[in-house]
Parts: C-alpha cells; sequence; structure tokens
C-alpha cells in the first residue's frame, strides 16, 4: 500500500494519496508516521486522495482504529477524494465514527470539487 503524504505550511494543508492495495493493518501507522513530522499541525486542513486504490483489505474495525487514533483537530476541515463505491462507504464510516458535520468533512468524487471546497490550489 503506497501511501505519500506533504504537508504545505503555506497552504495550512496536509495533503494525503494512498495507492495500490489498502491493508488495515498498514493505516494507523502512516497516521502516526504523518503525527510524528515536525512539520505536522492538527489544525490544518486535511486532503486525502483515494482515488487511486484497486483493493482495499480493511475491515470495519480498521476504519473505527483509525477514527479512535485520529490526531487532527476536530475543527479541521477534511475534504476525502474517492473513485469507487467500496472506498466511499469505508470514507462514509470513517466519517460518521468522527461525529463530523459536512462542515468539517467531506467525500468528494473529484479532486478539484474538494480543493475548491478546502480554498486551496
Amino acid at each position: 500500500m503506497p501511501f505519500f503524504y506533504q504537508i504545505d505550511k503555506r497552504q495550512r494543508l496536509i495533503h494525503f494519496r494512498v495507492e495500490g492495495t489498502v491493508v488495515s493493518r498498514n493505516l494507523v501507522a502512516h497516521q502516526r508516521e504523518v503525527r510524528d513530522d515536525p512539520d505536522f499541525d492538527p489544525t490544518f486542513s486535511v486532503l486525502a486522495d483515494f482515488t487511486a486504490v484497486t483493493n482495499v483489505e480493511a475491515n470495519n474495525e480498521a476504519v473505527h482504529d483509525l477514527a479512535s487514533s485520529d490526531p487532527m483537530n476536530r475543527d479541521c476541515r477534511r475534504a476525502l477524494v474517492v473513485d469507487n463505491d467500496v472506498v466511499y462507504g469505508l470514507a462514509r464510516m470513517y466519517q460518521m465514527l468522527l461525529d463530523l458535520s459536512e462542515d468539517n468533512c467531506r467525500i468528494f468524487r473529484s479532486m478539484g470539487e474538494a480543493r475548491e471546497w478546502l480554498g486551496v490550489d
């Protein structure tokens, strides 16, 4: 499961990209990796790109673990970009577990719409 992230301090944005097969045991480890980055700021917005995910080997428990260890501030904005129904379902479950409104977390089918909503380049 290739996982990439970039922290853009100028735009106050953390951009994630996940490719290939999503494996549940790697999700929280990658989340920890970002949290431990010296440039990490829990108030930044999040742009999570799951459009290159080809397979999912994660269950409801894995999504619950990811949500319960989420390091972001409750008020930050999270844009999750998906392009298939399985990943959409997992993203929706994540949103519900965090108990976030659409003011703070939205799921998009296009990167352009997500970037516009976040107000980033």
